[in-house]
């Protein structure tokens, strides 16, 4: 073989690679994180090959009602469409102050467009889901490794502090007054 010859092979190799689109080991290891403020989520499955994440709301149905989910997707690279399928709860509910065995409405855990953020502060919403019956699939596009994915855009303990802090910044007459206290 001449080195013409080699070169218009690796150059084919090249071409054939870029035009089957990425490898999986070239997309990354997806995995999801939990343990930053409003985070929850049970991991129902995780699918590599797919880009596929399929989560459920981890909420405690003796403290309210499972339908909040909150995560960040870890391991994606630009441009990666990556799949977030939820289910809503198998939980029991409350009603009335009292657990129950029915099911929360699955239309509490799935709304038609979920949040989500490239730096887990500036907040979007997806294109419309796709549901099916108690799941809900949303499509989302990384645009950096690391991705957020909400119901709704998150208001933390920390986001209502800032937000106190600046008014008593702002407004001279304005003072801190704790109207209720939760359980946690």
């Amino acid at each position: 073989m001449t080195s013409q010859t080699c070169t218009s092979l690796t150059w084919l190799f090249v071409a054939t690679i870029l035009a089957c689109g990425p490898t999986r080991s070239a997309m990354g290891e997806l995995s999801l994180n939990l343990s930053f403020e409003g985070a929850s989520a049970d991991v129902l499955e995780i699918d590599q090959q797919r880009s596929l994440i399929r989560i459920a709301p981890a909420g405690n149905p003796d403290r309210g009602w499972a339908c909040w989910w909150a995560l960040r997707i870890d391991g994606a690279v630009p441009e990666q469409v990556i799949t977030v399928e939820v289910e809503a709860s198998d939980k029991p509910t409350r009603n009335n102050g009292r657990l129950t065995q029915g099911l929360l409405d699955a239309a509490w855990a799935l709304p038609e467009r979920a949040s989500f953020s490239h730096d887990g502060k500036t907040w979007f919403h997806t294109l419309p889901g796709e549901r099916e019956g108690r799941r809900m699939r949303y499509d989302v596009v990384a645009k950096h490794d690391q991705l957020w994915l909400a119901w709704g855009p998150p208001f933390t303990p920390q986001d209502t502090e800032s937000v106190v802090m600046e008014a008593l910044k702002q407004i001279p007459f304005s003072r801190r007054v704790e109207i209720a206290t939760s359980r946690a």
